[in-house]
């Protein structure tokens, strides 16, 4: 019995639903003439759970100037958010 509440503990540390992220869209948004580093990136979890998740994106990654951000899903578990990117690279996971 001991060793069952201890591992019934251990597990409550963890999500119970943890999800993969799909990257649906990443494109650089119309500036006109001149660049501009704003970036959209849009997304689901490849197994929702029907609360909305925290996905954190780093644009930039492995960079000096890298940047973190966090996003909200819908109940969907879908997911956008606009982005400064200088070398054209982010990735997006579960936070």
């Amino acid at each position: 019995m001991k060793t069952v509440f201890v591992v019934l503990i251990s597990m409550a540390g963890f999500p119970a639903f943890a999800s993969d992220v799909k990257v649906t869209s990443f494109r650089f948004l119309e500036s006109g003439s001149h660049f501009s580093p704003a970036a959209e990136m849009c997304g689901e979890l490849v197994a929702p759970t029907g609360n909305p998740e925290m996905v954190k994106i780093i644009s930039d990654p492995n960079s000096k100037g890298s940047a973190t951000y966090h996003v909200w899903t819908g109940k969907e578990g879908k997911f956008c958010s606009v982005l400064a990117t200088y070398t054209g690279k982010a990735e997006a996971d579960i936070e």
